[in-house]
């Protein structure tokens, strides 16, 4: 593929030779790319469907008494929880 820009001037195609693209692809057999995708969509399925075990660690209370928790993925920070405790009048 080659990419170039240019600009039309007065009805004249001016090209910008500094932006000059070549880019070069091979064909790869329809049995290799099928290989693949097979071992992708075998590993994104396994992904996909495991369990998912987070570590929840209490962090600190705000000032008006909602408690704040850090979910952890394998150790590494994975977002913030806060917990408002609401009262129920009934």
């Amino acid at each position: 593929m080659v990419r170039i820009n240019y600009n039309v001037k007065d009805g004249r195609i001016e090209w910008d030779y500094d932006s000059l693209e070549v880019e070069v692809f091979r064909r790869i057999p329809n049995e290799e790319v099928s290989k693949v995708v097979k071992e992708i969509t075998a590993k994104a399925e396994e992904i996909t469907t495991a369990e998912i075990s987070y570590e929840i660690e209490e962090v600190g209370e705000t000032e008006l008494g909602d408690v704040v928790y850090y979910p952890m993925l394998d150790s590494e920070f994975a977002g913030a929880l806060l917990l408002h405790l609401l009262t129920v009048w009934v």
